[in-house]
């Protein structure tokens, strides 16, 4: 039996059918849709294992968007394959200024053909400067969403 066979099957009895995977709780903060430019870079501890082609890179870095964000972390869409555990830095456009967040990356999904990367990337350090950065982000999307 295939997977929406399944599904129509589970919604017939009242059901939903759960998934493994979508079963697991992933994110601990409540994120929110935006639209920021953005840059990445490889954080200096990694700098050595993740080299990526200098061709692609900017003098900031190299481009994304960032998607969505929580207290805990961004979401970024980038053509930059970056696997999972890696930490990186993303310098986020807020206002007529620059926040810098340290990541780490938690998961990355290829999200189209371009090909487009989202990471979903949680705060990589536990220290005020980096909270405070998060929380300049959170202040500006929220500004941004008010009427």
């Amino acid at each position: 039996m295939n997977a929406r066979a399944l599904d129509a099957c589970a919604r017939a009895e009242g059901l939903s059918r759960v998934d493994k995977l979508d079963a697991k709780t992933v994110r601990q903060h409540e994120r929110f849709d935006c639209s920021l430019e953005a840059s990445i870079s490889v954080a200096p501890e990694h700098a050595a294992a993740l080299r990526p082609s200098r061709v692609t890179a900017d003098s900031d870095g190299f481009s994304a968007r960032v998607v969505d964000c929580g207290r805990g972390g961004l979401g970024l869409k980038t053509a930059l394959f970056i696997p999972k555990h890696a930490r990186v830095r993303a310098s986020v456009v807020v206002g007529d200024r620059r926040c810098s967040v340290p990541l780490r990356v938690m998961r990355t999904l290829m999200s189209d053909r371009a090909p487009t990367y989202y990471l979903g990337c949680a705060l990589g350090l536990d220290e005020p400067e980096a909270q405070q950065a998060m929380n300049d982000v959170m202040n500006h999307v929220r500004d941004r969403a008010k009427p």
